[in-house]
Protein backbone atom coordinates (compact mmCIF):
# COMPACT_ATOMS: atom_id res chain seq x y z
CA UNK A 1 0.00 0.00 0.00
CA UNK A 2 1.34 3.34 -0.75
CA UNK A 3 2.20 6.29 1.41
CA UNK A 4 -1.18 8.08 -0.09
CA UNK A 5 -3.20 5.10 0.15
CA UNK A 6 -1.94 5.05 4.26
CA UNK A 7 -2.72 8.62 5.24
CA UNK A 8 -6.30 8.59 2.86
CA UNK A 9 -7.14 5.41 5.41
CA UNK A 10 -5.62 7.01 8.39
CA UNK A 11 -7.46 10.32 7.61
CA UNK A 12 -10.75 8.62 7.05
CA UNK A 13 -10.85 6.36 9.85
CA UNK A 14 -10.33 9.46 12.32
CA UNK A 15 -12.56 11.93 10.72
CA UNK A 16 -15.09 8.63 10.25
CA UNK A 17 -14.56 8.10 14.17
CA UNK A 18 -15.25 11.31 14.76
CA UNK A 19 -18.52 11.65 12.83
CA UNK A 20 -19.59 8.48 14.32
CA UNK A 21 -18.84 9.90 17.97
CA UNK A 22 -21.17 12.70 17.17
CA UNK A 23 -23.82 10.39 16.26
CA UNK A 24 -23.50 8.20 18.98
CA UNK A 25 -23.98 11.71 21.38
CA UNK A 26 -27.06 12.78 19.57
CA UNK A 27 -28.45 9.39 19.89
CA UNK A 28 -27.83 9.11 23.33
CA UNK A 29 -29.41 13.02 24.00
CA UNK A 30 -32.18 11.22 22.36
CA UNK A 31 -32.10 8.11 24.98
CA UNK A 32 -31.45 10.22 27.40
CA UNK A 33 -34.53 12.53 26.90
CA UNK A 34 -36.52 9.49 25.68
CA UNK A 35 -37.34 11.03 22.59
CA UNK A 36 -38.04 8.33 20.23
CA UNK A 37 -38.66 8.65 16.12
CA UNK A 38 -42.73 7.63 16.61
CA UNK A 39 -45.41 9.01 14.20
CA UNK A 40 -44.81 10.99 11.01
CA UNK A 41 -43.30 14.65 12.10
CA UNK A 42 -40.21 13.15 14.53
CA UNK A 43 -38.80 10.76 12.19
CA UNK A 44 -38.82 13.46 9.51
CA UNK A 45 -37.42 16.00 11.96
CA UNK A 46 -34.75 13.33 13.35
CA UNK A 47 -33.71 12.43 9.71
CA UNK A 48 -33.66 16.24 8.64
CA UNK A 49 -30.90 16.64 12.09
CA UNK A 50 -28.60 13.54 11.38
CA UNK A 51 -28.71 14.57 7.35
CA UNK A 52 -27.43 18.08 8.80
CA UNK A 53 -25.06 16.36 11.01
CA UNK A 54 -23.50 13.91 8.42
CA UNK A 55 -23.64 16.61 5.52
CA UNK A 56 -21.69 19.36 7.30
CA UNK A 57 -19.37 16.95 8.92
CA UNK A 58 -18.55 15.07 5.65
CA UNK A 59 -17.98 18.91 4.12
CA UNK A 60 -15.20 19.70 7.08
CA UNK A 61 -13.50 16.69 6.97
CA UNK A 62 -13.39 16.28 3.41
CA UNK A 63 -11.81 19.80 2.95
CA UNK A 64 -9.32 19.01 5.71
CA UNK A 65 -8.04 15.79 3.83
CA UNK A 66 -8.17 17.92 0.70
CA UNK A 67 -5.82 19.96 1.98
CA UNK A 68 -3.85 17.98 4.27
CA UNK A 69 -2.89 15.18 1.48
CA UNK A 70 -3.96 16.51 -1.96
CA UNK A 71 -2.71 20.24 -1.59
CA UNK A 72 -5.64 21.27 -2.18
CA UNK A 73 -7.39 20.09 -5.03
CA UNK A 74 -9.58 16.81 -5.17
CA UNK A 75 -11.14 15.18 -8.06
CA UNK A 76 -15.02 14.16 -7.90
CA UNK A 77 -14.11 10.85 -7.14
CA UNK A 78 -11.61 11.15 -4.78
CA UNK A 79 -14.17 13.71 -2.93
CA UNK A 80 -16.57 10.92 -3.50
CA UNK A 81 -14.23 8.22 -1.88
CA UNK A 82 -13.28 10.46 0.85
CA UNK A 83 -16.99 10.89 2.18
CA UNK A 84 -17.87 7.28 1.52
CA UNK A 85 -14.97 5.97 3.89
CA UNK A 86 -15.86 8.63 6.56
CA UNK A 87 -19.61 7.42 6.26
CA UNK A 88 -18.19 3.81 6.39
CA UNK A 89 -16.08 3.90 9.77
CA UNK A 90 -19.12 6.54 10.91
CA UNK A 91 -21.22 3.54 10.64
CA UNK A 92 -19.26 0.40 11.74
CA UNK A 93 -19.26 3.28 15.18
CA UNK A 94 -22.72 4.26 15.38
CA UNK A 95 -23.91 0.79 14.96
CA UNK A 96 -21.57 -1.00 17.33
CA UNK A 97 -23.14 1.57 19.72
CA UNK A 98 -26.44 0.66 18.45
CA UNK A 99 -26.11 -3.28 19.27
CA UNK A 100 -24.79 -2.50 22.71
CA UNK A 101 -27.62 -0.42 23.14
CA UNK A 102 -29.64 -2.90 22.22
CA UNK A 103 -28.26 -5.94 24.22
CA UNK A 104 -26.74 -4.42 26.69
CA UNK A 105 -27.55 -1.24 27.85
CA UNK A 106 -30.97 -1.41 27.11
CA UNK A 107 -32.53 -4.99 25.98
CA UNK A 108 -35.97 -3.48 26.41
CA UNK A 109 -35.55 -0.06 23.98
CA UNK A 110 -37.28 -1.86 20.78
CA UNK A 111 -40.17 -3.33 22.18
CA UNK A 112 -40.56 0.38 24.09
CA UNK A 113 -40.40 1.88 21.16
CA UNK A 114 -42.54 -0.49 18.81
CA UNK A 115 -45.27 -0.19 21.68
CA UNK A 116 -44.72 4.04 21.47
CA UNK A 117 -45.06 3.61 17.63
CA UNK A 118 -48.28 0.60 17.63
CA UNK A 119 -50.11 3.06 20.07
CA UNK A 120 -49.43 6.45 18.12
CA UNK A 121 -50.87 4.24 14.52
CA UNK A 122 -53.24 2.91 16.82
CA UNK A 123 -54.49 6.42 17.45
CA UNK A 124 -53.84 7.87 14.29
CA UNK A 125 -55.77 5.30 12.26
CA UNK A 126 -58.83 5.56 14.88
CA UNK A 127 -59.11 9.35 14.54
CA UNK A 128 -59.47 8.79 10.57
CA UNK A 129 -62.10 6.03 11.25
CA UNK A 130 -60.22 2.75 9.58
CA UNK A 131 -62.16 -0.04 10.73
CA UNK A 132 -60.97 -1.74 14.06
CA UNK A 133 -60.09 -5.02 12.03
CA UNK A 134 -57.56 -3.25 9.36
CA UNK A 135 -56.24 -1.25 12.53
CA UNK A 136 -55.86 -4.61 14.47
CA UNK A 137 -54.24 -6.23 10.73
CA UNK A 138 -51.71 -3.68 10.70
CA UNK A 139 -50.81 -4.09 14.44
CA UNK A 140 -50.36 -7.86 13.38
CA UNK A 141 -47.88 -6.76 10.75
CA UNK A 142 -45.50 -4.66 13.18
CA UNK A 143 -45.38 -7.71 15.70
CA UNK A 144 -44.44 -10.41 12.85
CA UNK A 145 -41.98 -7.62 12.17
CA UNK A 146 -40.25 -7.01 15.01
CA UNK A 147 -40.41 -10.83 16.36
CA UNK A 148 -37.79 -11.06 13.26
CA UNK A 149 -35.80 -8.53 14.76
CA UNK A 150 -32.21 -9.89 15.23
CA UNK A 151 -29.56 -7.17 16.53
CA UNK A 152 -26.30 -8.58 14.74
CA UNK A 153 -28.09 -8.75 11.49
CA UNK A 154 -29.18 -5.28 12.39
CA UNK A 155 -25.72 -4.08 12.93
CA UNK A 156 -24.48 -5.11 9.56
CA UNK A 157 -27.40 -3.99 7.92
CA UNK A 158 -27.33 -0.79 9.34
CA UNK A 159 -23.31 -0.61 8.57
CA UNK A 160 -24.62 -1.31 4.86
CA UNK A 161 -27.53 1.93 5.01
CA UNK A 162 -25.11 4.56 6.56
CA UNK A 163 -22.55 3.55 3.86
CA UNK A 164 -25.68 3.69 1.42
CA UNK A 165 -26.66 7.17 3.20
CA UNK A 166 -22.99 8.47 3.12
CA UNK A 167 -22.54 7.72 -0.53
CA UNK A 168 -25.77 9.63 -1.38
CA UNK A 169 -24.41 12.69 1.00
CA UNK A 170 -20.82 12.05 -0.74
CA UNK A 171 -22.40 12.71 -3.88
CA UNK A 172 -23.37 16.28 -3.02
CA UNK A 173 -20.39 17.12 -1.47
CA UNK A 174 -17.93 15.78 -3.72
CA UNK A 175 -20.11 17.70 -6.36
CA UNK A 176 -19.63 21.04 -4.16
CA UNK A 177 -16.15 20.11 -3.33
CA UNK A 178 -14.14 18.95 -6.09
CA UNK A 179 -11.14 21.52 -7.29
CA UNK A 180 -8.61 20.81 -10.10
CA UNK A 181 -5.22 22.23 -10.03
CA UNK A 182 -5.15 25.20 -12.39
CA UNK A 183 -2.71 25.47 -14.93
CA UNK A 184 -1.00 29.09 -15.77
CA UNK A 185 0.79 28.89 -19.04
Amino acid sequence: MDEQTSNLLKSTMTYGLNLGLVSVIFSVILYIFNIMPVGFVMPLLLLVISLAITFFLIIYFTKKIRAELYDGSVTFREALLIGVLIAFFASIITSFYGLIQNLVIDPDYMARYVEAQKIWMYDFMSSRGIPESTIMDSMDKIDERVSDYKPVREFFKSIFMGTLFGFIVSLITAAILRKKTQVFE
